[in-house]
């Protein structure tokens, strides 16, 4: 029987980048239009990645199809097919196009319903046209008038089950912790007001963009909010392929050193710097966020993701995309390898894609702005193809950074690997102190008044590492060893000690001239647990060590590695106009050593005898 054609068409006073942001969302849509929810069970065949069988029921009526992966252009359309086993209906297909207008957008709602005999012909009519379009309009109506009202989303049906005593009680927890309270606000709002994908999977980086805040700020805020009880703490390992998780946990002790994914069929090694991210949820105290799936393949589902399509054997077509200057991945589950694409002014406007045996691309270029991407299939089946941002590292707060800071440390001090698990921790810099004259000191004033000057002596140096987003891992004797994700983050932090290091001493009446040494080096380390504390060793770690041991009281020594920083290098020949190169040689290690001396100019502080 012939499909039967429903659309409708109006133009929109909303730009369409926030238009999209509303309609992408459509396990949100369904949900609000009361749509029963779906189970789905992905197709076995790993070559059919986004295939699902789904099942929903209707009352006493269950209802069976395959769910076909949606395609979709970022704001420009998305689409999805459903093929269903039994009952009225034969297939179903539906979405909707965008595109810019003078006043705002022009939107296209369509659906396309192939039904079997006169009955699928009525309820097509009846259920397509009154439950799905005329529904989605009401909603798109609604949302542009609260648009132009600056208004918010209407809150999820869901969210309106949240435990209000409970989330206030939580929250004045939150506001006696030192955090910026200006957030609280946003984070009850985000509690109350979300769906269900929002509030199940938050990543601090993305709340903290669109919140338009500093990204460390509102991790440290989440951290603190995971503590009070608003929120909990996953970790999950994703796929460095597809970047899909493979595997999700409520512990750092859950993680292990070599995963798998199923869709790609490949195994990994699993580095805390490139594939495992923490991400909040919102504690089911608080809101039991509803885990029955309405709509499993949506472009909410996969924001990194700007366009996926679905290539039929020996299908070809092109498409227009519109992408800012940048990097973008192109990879096929059916095809191996992945093509990187440059954004760029200078990028040529049409680019081809081939799915073979090995993806391929005409170009390792595309203009910047409108494109035209010619999609090739010369598979013998089905080739799903998808353009994403590489910017997943940008956006993630990954184990290593969220490991590395202090508050982290201070308020989940058991949280570490598991014991016997060695862990690759990427590039971390790693500083460490001493202090020089520290056996006068204990030998002139005693026992008791030295521990005293070092234990806050300790303290002085934990403020600074903390403000400079770093952990100190442990002391030794009079020494510390700290952790930064960024090589600028610990040569700031060695500079602030330095420079702060007088005034801090001053208040103290020493007998002797009490000098700090530090040194810092930057590199790859591995993770472990020592004692049931994260910990850190590998050839940067013991570098690290031996590099401080070169200094002198009142100096910075770095090694190369950090030097050639660009980050660092900027900043220390800004603060530094005189740097002593120097070659050194090393306890336990083979090569002489290019070091570089930073010497902070401050006066010596006063000595009482």
């Amino acid at each position: 029987m012939n499909a039967l054609q429903f659309s409708e068409r109006l133009t929109l006073r909303v730009p369409p980048r926030e238009l999209w942001r509303f309609l992408y969302d459509t396990d949100r849509l369904n949900r609000s239009m009361r749509i029963p929810s779906i189970s789905f069970q992905p197709d076995p065949d790993k070559k059919r990645k986004g295939h699902y069988l789904a099942e929903m029921r209707f009352g006493p009526l269950r209802i069976r199809y395959d769910e076909y992966p949606f395609e979709w252009v970022e704001e420009r359309f998305y689409m999805v097919l459903r093929r269903f086993h039994s009952g009225p209906f034969a297939e179903l297909r539906g979405g909707i196009r965008m595109a810019p207008a003078a006043s705002g957008t022009d939107l296209e709602i369509f659906g396309e319903v192939t039904p079997r005999g006169a009955v699928g012909r009525l309820l097509a009519h009846a259920l397509l046209r009154k439950m799905a379009i005329d529904k989605v309009v009401a909603q798109v109506r609604a949302f542009e008038q609260g648009y132009l009202r600056s208004e918010k989303l209407p809150p999820s049906p869901s969210a309106r089950d949240v435990a209000i005593n409970q989330l206030e009680s939580r929250l004045k927890i939150l506001r006696s912790a030192p955090v910026d309270v200006n957030l609280i606000p946003l984070l009850k709002e985000l509690v109350v007001e979300a769906s269900d994908i929002e509030v199940t999977r938050i990543r601090a980086f993305e709340l903290a963009d669109r919140w338009d805040k500093e990204r460390y700020k509102v991790l440290r805020f989440l951290l603190h909010a995971t503590k009070a009880g608003i929120v909990d703490l996953n970790w999950e390992i994703l796929c460095p392929h597809c970047k899909a998780p493979t595997a999700t946990g409520a512990t750092m002790s859950t993680i292990v050193a070599q995963s798998a994914c199923e869709t790609c069929e490949m195994s990994f090694r699993v580095d805390l710097a490139n594939s495992v991210e923490a991400v909040f949820s919102v504690n089911r105290g608080i809101r039991d966020a509803r885990r029955e799936v309405y709509c499993i393949g949506g472009p909410a589902n996969s924001p990194r993701i700007m366009a996926q399509f679905r290539l039929e054997p020996g299908e070809a077509r092109d498409e227009r995309v519109a992408a800012e200057p940048g990097l973008l991945v192109v990879r096929s589950y059916q095809s191996a390898g992945i093509v990187p694409l440059e954004v760029s002014e200078t990028g040529p406007h049409e680019v081809t894609m081939t799915c073979g045996a090995q993806i391929s691309a005409s170009s390792a270029r595309v203009a910047s702005g409108a494109a035209t991407i010619g999609l090739r299939n010369e598979l013998k089946g089905e080739c799903l193809l998808v353009i994403e941002r590489e910017t997943w590292r940008e956006s993630a707060a990954t184990a290593a950074i969220v490991t590395t800071i202090q508050e982290f440390r201070d308020l989940f001090p058991e949280e570490a690997v598991a014991p016997g698990q060695e862990i690759a921790m990427g590039r971390l810099a790693v500083l460490f102190t001493d202090l020089s004259g520290s056996t006068d000191l204990y030998e002139r004033v005693g026992d008791v008044k030295a521990f005293d000057f070092v234990q806050s002596h300790f303290q002085f140096l934990l403020r600074l590492v903390a403000k400079h987003r770093g952990g100190v891992v442990k002391t030794m004797g009079d020494a510390i060893m700290a952790a930064f994700n960024s090589g600028l983050d610990a040569a700031s932090a060695a500079v602030a000690m330095q420079e702060e290091w007088e005034a801090f001493i001053s208040r103290y009446e020493l007998p002797s001239a009490i000098r700090l040494k530090v040194g810092v080096h930057q590199g790859p380390t591995v993770a472990f647990n020592n004692k049931g504390a994260q910990d850190y060793f590998g050839g940067t770690v013991n570098m690290s060590a031996r590099i401080q041991a070169q200094a002198k009281g009142g100096e910075i020594v770095i090694s190369q590695a950090l030097r050639d920083d660009p980050d660092v290098r900027m900043f220390v020949e800004a603060r530094f106009p005189h740097i002593e190169p120097f070659l050194a040689h090393l306890k336990g290690i083979a090569a002489d050593q290019s070091l570089h001396r930073l010497i902070v100019a401050q006066p010596l502080p006063k000595i009482s005898s």
